[in-house]
């Protein structure tokens, strides 16, 4: 591949790969992205919710982390119910159309027989 350099086509090696005119030249961070000089040994108070990742950390209490498997196991549960509820729905409505199939189908074939009998007799 290659990448174009205003007039000149240069040879690219990657996605990635600097310029060959910018290699060995590094530049400093603007300013304003620096780390801040000050010491900031002073912890930092943070609130996490429970459902933010970091609630996983190993930081959490085991009564907190026993909470939350009692909370997820118990959601678990209530959205197998939901799914096998839904599931029988469908199972009934699917049993209800077979049911309605074999009548019309029964029908069909009385139909086609008395048809057969009434061309028959001509």
């Amino acid at each position: 591949m290659s990448k174009m350099d205003g007039q000149h086509i240069l040879p690219s090696f990657g996605p990635y790969d600097p310029h060959p005119a910018m290699i060995g030249s590094v530049r400093q961070p603007h300013s304003s992205t620096r780390a801040p000089s000050q010491d900031t040994s002073e912890p930092v108070e943070t609130t996490i919710e429970l459902d933010d990742l970091r609630a996983m950390s190993p930081r959490m209490t085991s009564e907190e982390v026993e909470a939350l498997e009692r909370e997820i196991h118990t959601e678990l549960r209530r959205h197998a119910r939901a799914l096998q509820d839904s599931l029988l729905l469908i199972f009934n409505l699917v049993e209800a159309v077979k049911e309605g199939h074999e009548k019309l189908d029964s029908n069909n074939k009385v139909l086609q027989k008395y048809i057969g009998d009434l061309t028959s007799m001509r």
